[in-house]
């Protein structure tokens, strides 16, 4: 009896299940293909899309069909984010509605937890870096220099990998732009100043042998 009930429920939330799947995550600005499966509709119709920007296309228009898929060419991926689209059939003669979602990244990727793990061994390795710096002494310049530029190019990944994953939301991705551009111009000024600094240490070093080789 209670391998029944189960049964039974799992049954009923199946259907659920499948009302809301998700068709993929697809590349921006790219044309797609939304689908519905229906083994007995007459017709299925495509009614509306949601945008990322909570926006509503009303469509309303008949879904081309193959066997027992039906498609509709979409071409307004122009915005990064979550679309939803709904699609009315009618399966033994009832007219049934179901919702399906995509996503919409710049690349056509879905960013995952291992991304976001990357971009903490990044950092972490950035801050590995430029504490290794601090522990040489100025006259120690080539070591410590060498250090520092590591450090920048670990900071560079990591903001490029942020801005990846920031590629999911039309907000983040603006966000991520803009930190990018501003974490490569602080990133410039350091690798300027670090260029001027190791100038002017390697003179002081030739200058400092030269007096030397004077007083010998």
């Amino acid at each position: 009896m209670k391998k029944l009930l189960l049964t039974l429920i799992l049954l009923s939330i199946v259907p659920t299940i499948l009302a809301l799947s998700s068709l993929g995550t697809f590349e921006q600005d790219k044309n797609l293909e939304l689908l519905q499966v229906c083994d007995n509709c007459s017709a299925v119709n495509l009614t509306t899309v949601q945008l990322p920007n909570s926006s509503i296309l009303n469509i309303n228009t008949s879904m081309s069909e193959v066997e027992l898929t039906y498609n509709y060419t979409f071409t307004g991926t122009d915005l990064v984010g979550l679309y939803i689209y709904t699609t009315c059939g009618d399966p033994d003669g009832v007219i049934t509605c179901e919702s399906i979602d995509f996503q919409i990244t710049t690349t056509g990727d879905n960013v995952d937890l291992s991304n976001i793990i990357i971009v903490i061994v990044f950092l972490v390795l950035c801050v590995s870096f430029l504490y290794l710096s601090s522990i040489f002494e100025a006259d120690k310049w080539m070591i410590k220099t060498s250090f520092i530029l590591f450090a920048i190019l670990m900071a560079v990944l990591a903001v490029n990998s942020a801005r990846i994953i920031a590629s999911q939301s039309t907000d983040l991705t603006t966000m991520g732009v803009t930190g990018f551009i501003l974490t490569i111009a602080v990133l410039s000024f350091m690798f300027l100043y670090i260029l001027i600094h190791a100038t002017v240490q390697a003179f002081k070093q030739l200058k400092h042998k030269e007096e030397i080789r004077w007083n010998v």
